[in-house]
């Protein structure tokens, strides 16, 4: 799986409010899934939908099993962020 791919991906988008705007104006997850996967090709990164979708399924696994937050979560709450992907978590 291309998680650590994703993940910078993801770090990028951190640096981009503009990819922010993006990506929190997305009303359900398919549509996330899919404009990841769009920007990600924009931005010269490659990871198919469903790569995608195992990534943010990581993500909520992380954050469901440990009760914790992950590095990431942690350094986007220390900046302010909002994570957008968790919008759209799976319900448990």
């Amino acid at each position: 799986m291309s998680s650590a791919i994703l993940n910078q991906f993801v770090q990028d988008i951190s640096q981009d409010t503009n990819l922010q705007q993006q990506l929190q104006e997305i009303t359900d997850r398919e549509s996330l899934v899919n404009k990841m996967v769009e920007l990600g090709n924009e931005k010269g990164y490659s990871f198919t939908p469903s790569e995608t979708e195992e990534w943010l399924e990581s993500m909520d696994n992380q954050s469901s099993a440990s009760g914790e937050l992950s590095d990431m979560q942690l350094d986007a709450v220390a900046g302010g962020e909002l994570y957008w992907w968790q919008k759209w978590r799976q319900p448990r």
